[in-house]
């Protein structure tokens, strides 16, 4: 996944790649919709208006990943986390929560998991999950922060999965893998 440092300065703010992202939609260019859209989202996850304009671009695309937001060889982590809305509205949620755990391994400063702990926070949904896939994807993120020592940022980053992890606690209780993956976090959290 290429990250933000690996963009030019010259790039349009997030507020122009909305517009860009909206004028591509109006013209039926769904790819490019998802891209622009994508480099937004990874300046504010959150943002309603854009999150709308997600579902707009999803909905045009048929909810088809591939159509949406493809993937080629390093592609730009925010396009992988627009790749994993799309799969969590197709009810994929395990390989959706999995690409966000693996967004977060390699950028954990943009917090693209809050949305899967809202994915997760729907009746039943997490039940659903392959909880071992999860389990391996938080080992990767636990990987991403070596040693007790965190600093302040890494913690802040860090602390983003927790609501991820009392989501998929809840429903897989009986998990030993998830207990100790959320026992190695707590400790460096300490």
């Amino acid at each position: 996944m290429d990250s933000e440092q690996t963009r030019t300065s010259a790039a349009p703010t997030p507020d122009q790649e909305v517009e860009i992202a909206r004028a591509a939609l109006a013209a039926g260019d769904v790819p490019a919709a998802g891209a622009h859209l994508a480099r937004a989202l990874a300046r504010d996850v959150g943002r309603r208006e854009w999150l709308i304009l997600l579902d707009e671009i999803v909905k045009a695309g048929g909810l088809d990943p591939d159509r949406i937001a493809p993937l080629g060889e390093r592609p730009y982590f925010a396009l992988v986390a627009v790749h994993a809305y799309v799969l969590a509205r197709r009810r994929e949620v395990t390989t959706a929560v999995k690409l966000l755990l693996q967004i977060f391994a390699e950028e954990p400063r943009v917090p693209f998991l809050r949305w899967g702990a809202s994915w997760l926070s729907a009746p039943g949904v997490a039940a659903k999950v392959d909880i071992e896939v999860i389990v391996d994807a938080l080992l990767l993120v636990l990987e991403r922060f070596p040693g007790e020592d965190l600093d302040e940022a890494q913690r802040e980053a860090l602390e983003e999965t927790l609501p991820l992890l009392e989501q998929l606690e809840e429903a897989h209780a009986g998990s030993s893998r998830l207990a100790s993956a959320r026992s190695g976090i707590e400790r460096k959290l300490a």
